[in-house]
């Protein structure tokens, strides 16, 4: 699961460092506060059709 921390510890980052709150964002994404919550968490992963989406609104790449 250390993967997954990981990757939610990059989601919280860049959702902080573009000013966003977990509400703004699950609005952007059309996702619920909770989805983010638990990406952030590690304790689920983001939909692979929303990776483009969340790469966009976070300002990074996939990759």
């Amino acid at each position: 699961m250390s993967n997954d921390n990981n990757i939610g510890q990059r989601i919280a980052l860049l959702r902080k460092q573009r000013g966003y709150t977990q509400e703004q964002t699950s609005l952007l994404l059309n996702v619920t506060p909770q989805a983010v919550s638990k990406w952030e968490k590690g304790n689920a992963l983001p939909d692979t059709p929303l990776l483009p989406l969340l790469a966009k609104v976070l300002g990074t790449s996939i990759d």
